[in-house]
This record gives structure tokens, sequence and C-alpha cells, in this order.
């Protein structure tokens, strides 16, 4: 496993994001997608820039359109203006 993956899990599992897991959780607990969608909620912009360094592009967008786009509790994190065509209203 990638440590700055490995250190961003333990950052997040430091605030307390995996708090239905275990607190013995380890990174191979945690399902990609979940874990992507995870640091995309409440990550930092260097946090999301290191998903992006350690994770495809293609795939980072399809877990925010999976599961993030259509979120309305999330709405606000949607804020480039693109649409799903790659276009911008």
């Amino acid at each position: 496993m990638d440590q700055r993956i490995a250190d961003l899990f333990e950052k997040m599992k430091a605030r307390n994001l995996f708090w239905s897991y275990s607190g013995k959780i380890l990174p191979k607990d945690v399902k990609p997608d979940l874990f992507v969608e995870t640091v995309l909620k409440y990550g930092d912009v260097d946090d999301i820039r290191v998903l992006f360094e350690c994770y495809d592009s293609p795939y980072i967008r399809e877990v925010w359109i999976r599961r993030l786009l259509f979120d309305n509790r999330f709405r606000k994190l949607n804020f480039n203006g693109s649409d799903l065509r790659g276009g911008y209203h």
C-alpha cells in the first residue's frame, strides 16, 4: 500500500470518520470506494490531491458520481458546475 494512502487513512481515522468500525481498523478493512468518498467529503485540498496522485481520475469521478453528486446532503461539495457530459452550466 502506498504510504501516502496509509497516512491519509490515519488522518481520516484520527478525525473519527470511520466511527462505525473498530478502533483497530486498518486501511485494508475499508473498501476503496468508501475511503475515496470519505476523503472527498471531509478532506481538505491537499487530501484530495493525494487521492488524485494515488487513484485513477476516472475511478475518483465514478465514486463522486455514484455516491456524492446526487446526494443533496453534500450538494455544497459539487461546486465546479460541471454536468455529467463534461460541460459547464
